[in-house]
């Protein structure tokens, strides 16, 4: 009996373990630094900065892809059950998968998957979920 509670107490230790390791804490400073190039995006490969496409003035305006002002607000409406940060590393790791009205297939640069680590993954997220209208 004793060895099965131990090893419960293990697979829980391990389970709980990789819980906590799984959401990474992104930092919103660091997040507007790689949106805006202050911080280069990846050591892994060449990628266009998020500031080169979009927007996030309350004017609206955007060089290429949608206007991000507000985008925490409408992250948490675009699809129906999935959280706001969710919605967010999703549109940067696959771009494709909810396109935003009048935006097609294809505009978006695909390879941040490669490049960025998750680390800068969740620091633009954390930045993303500051911009409130």
């Amino acid at each position: 009996m004793r060895t099965v509670r131990c090893a419960v107490a293990l697979l829980l230790g391990m389970l709980l373990a990789g819980c906590a390791g799984a959401a990474l804490a992104g930092d919103p400073d660091r997040g507007e630094k790689l949106f805006t190039g202050r911080i280069a995006l990846s050591a892994r490969g060449a990628a266009p900065t998020c500031a080169s496409c979009h927007g996030i003035g309350p004017d609206g305006k955007s060089p290429l892809g949608p206007s991000l002002y507000g985008v925490a607000g409408r992250a948490a409406f675009r699809v129906t059950g999935m959280a706001p940060a969710d919605y967010l590393r999703q549109s940067i790791l696959d771009p494709d998968a909810v396109l935003v009205d009048n935006y097609q297939e294809g505009i978006m640069f695909r390879g941040y998957r490669e490049t960025l680590t998750d680390q800068q993954v969740a620091d633009l997220v954390a930045y993303l979920l500051t911009l409130q209208p």
